[in-house]
């Protein structure tokens, strides 16, 4: 009896009080995508920049480190409300994720590209190609 206690809260989705999930996962990989989404935008709002850069994809993270990223990806404000409302999959291995973000009366809509190596969700947080490289 225990043990289907424990079966059931591990297929339910994460909860934190900032973010509210819509979609329903279809299988195993959604409720990862969804499980990651949900943790990374918590610890974007909760401030822990350190936690949420180890969602960035490795060669974001490698290419701009983690000075980088400080300055380009800032602490969210803490009276933020993140909806997950959709998840499009353009390949097995890309999902866009259209969120919505909630701050006092104002509601904007974004999407958030998220691509799975090597079985983990990964984040991207900009949409630049990588960069030129020096044949020599």
């Amino acid at each position: 009896m225990i043990l289907m206690i424990f079966i059931g809260c591990a297929n339910s989705p994460p909860s934190y009080k900032e973010i509210e999930i819509k979609y329903k996962p279809a299988n195993e990989r959604e409720r990862e995508l969804i499980d990651s989404f949900a943790h990374y935008w918590h610890l974007r709002i909760k401030g822990d920049m350190k936690r949420a850069f180890s969602y960035e994809l490795p060669y974001q993270k490698y290419v701009d480190g983690w000075t980088g990223y400080e300055e380009k990806v800032k602490p969210l404000n803490k009276n933020l409300k993140i909806e997950l409302k959709d998840i499009n999959f353009t390949s097995s291995n890309v999902g866009i994720v259209t969120k919505i973000v909630k701050i006092k009366n104002r509601r904007l809509l974004q999407k958030d590209r998220w691509i799975y190596i090597d079985d983990r969700w990964y984040h991207k947080y900009h949409q630049n190609i990588l960069p030129f490289y020096d044949e020599k």
